[in-house]
């Protein structure tokens, strides 16, 4: 077995959806590289195969700036490392794991990356990751987590009727009341203004970090029509917009905000139902709510488990740590950082 870097068309999504719809992931996907590409930001693409040419993983990962110009690898629900992929050519998943690492550190060590941060997808377990790095002799440290720990997944091939009986009553009842106060769609890349100024409002108001403008006109631009704006809109104002990724016969909310004004109506409910019933005209089987988490977001996760369906956990964030030193220095530092700004806000407040 051996890992190569990849340039070759449209092969790359082909291997990530061999698995099936559960554990294929946008993130890794080649319309998520054209947008990071479009934030100004490099790429690598390594894939393993065996002797007889058959993929058996591969990852897509990303590469950021910290102090004195170090950098570091990031691969977000990566690497695609699948069970199915392993029982179809008869191998052990320790060893693809062993493959990734092996690789991995080549690549830093070439390109003197201090660590590689890497987010496995749910077919991987902590105890497994852990359980080869040891026997390679290999430094891992779990840090906390970029992408959601825990998300929310429903499944589209139980059709609507039974979807919406899965439900809770209240979001039941919500949908009905806002398609009665008359509520309308639209997929229009024109509403983007609209979606950006609800996105500041919603932020502002629920106290939760955004990206620039430019991330989200980026992601929505570039993603090779694999990202679809939705809002709803009472007459002609958008009072709910959202932005969903559609890849691999999984549809995912990555953005939403709604009009806290026009909360009544209950316009970010039937958003979610548009997505949803888009997703199963287009013959997706699984729509994933991208993230749950009782004690950061309460109300969020509220509202999307009234949606029924079921929670799929994720092990975590990994630091592969290539260059030791350097890495705990930067931890070092780091950790005087949050320190000062704490001070400075408590400073600020008083």
């Amino acid at each position: 077995m051996r890992f190569y870097h990849y340039n070759q068309g449209s092969l790359w999504d082909d291997f990530l959806m061999s698995a099936g719809p559960l554990e294929t992931e946008f993130l890794q996907s080649l319309a998520w590289g054209k947008i990071m590409i479009q934030k100004g930001v490099n790429e690598l693409r390594l894939f393993g195969i065996d002797e007889e040419k058959n993929w058996l993983v591969a990852s897509a990962l990303y590469d950021h700036k910290l102090m004195f110009n170090w950098h570091y690898l990031y691969c977000p629900r990566g690497p695609f490392l699948s069970e199915k992929i392993c029982q179809r050519y008869n191998y052990c998943k320790n060893d693809l794991w062993r493959l990734v690492f092996s690789s991995w550190k080549r690549e830093a060590i070439k390109s003197k990356k201090v660590f590689v941060r890497f987010e496995p997808n749910s077919g991987s377990s902590e105890e497994e990751i852990r359980k080869v790095a040891e026997s390679m002799k290999l430094k891992i440290k779990k840090v906390k987590s970029v992408q959601p720990k825990k998300t929310r997944l429903l499944d589209l091939s139980l059709g609507e009727e039974k979807l919406k009986k899965e439900m809770k009553a209240k979001t039941r009842y919500n949908i009905r009341l806002a398609q009665k106060k008359g509520l309308t769609s639209s997929d229009s890349a024109d509403k983007f203004d609209q979606f950006w100024e609800l996105l500041e409002k919603t932020g502002q108001r629920d106290g939760f970090g955004l990206h620039k403008r430019d991330h989200y006109e980026k992601l929505f631009k570039h993603g090779d029509g694999k990202v679809r704006l939705i809002s709803i809109l009472d007459k002609d104002k958008v009072i709910a917009s959202g932005l969903f990724s559609f890849f691999g016969k999984k549809a995912v909310y990555l953005h939403g905000a709604s009009d806290y004004e026009n909360r009544a109506k209950m316009a970010p409910y039937l958003l979610q139902w548009t997505a949803i019933k888009q997703a199963i005209n287009l013959s997706y089987r699984y729509y994933d709510f991208h993230g749950i988490d009782e004690k950061k977001w309460p109300g969020v996760t509220r509202f999307k488990e009234g949606f029924g369906g079921f929670e799929l956990k994720y092990p975590g964030a990994f630091d592969l740590i290539i260059f030791n030193k350097k890495y705990l220095f930067y931890h070092f530092l780091k950790k005087k950082y949050q320190i000062f700004k704490k001070l400075k806000n408590y400073v600020s407040r008083n």
